[in-house]
């Protein structure tokens, strides 16, 4: 053998190496845009569910408040009920403090208590 069919085997030894890592490089790359692209999809679903978690947290939350302002209505509504009542109870018993007061004046000064 002479010198450049050794030379020429080496080259050919070479390329054959370099491209035995350019396939090699080729499938780890490849693995690498595989495994990326998954995570990709894997956060987009991720961010999907989550969005969908926060429509129905926020639609709850409506429900909810608008369960409280309905709520809240109803108290509010008694609590104008229970007013009233009290007022008129103490409408009722001012009326009757002055009625006393009118008769006891009377009976005092020698007027009639029935015109109070």
């Amino acid at each position: 053998m002479n010198i450049k069919h050794l030379f020429s085997i080496a080259l050919l030894a070479s390329l054959i190496g370099i491209a035995g890592c350019s396939d090699a490089q080729k499938e780890d790359s490849q693995d690498v845009k595989e495994q990326a692209s998954e995570t990709y999809e894997d956060a987009k679903a991720a961010a999907g569910d989550a969005a969908d978690d926060a429509k129905d947290m926020l639609s709850e939350g409506k429900e909810a408040a608008s369960d409280a302002i309905e709520e809240a209505k109803e108290d509010a509504a008694d609590m104008v009920d229970e007013g009233k009542a009290k007022a008129e109870e103490l409408k009722e018993a001012g009326k009757e403090k002055a009625k006393e007061a009118c008769i006891k004046l009377k009976e005092q000064t020698g007027g009639d208590p029935a015109d109070c």
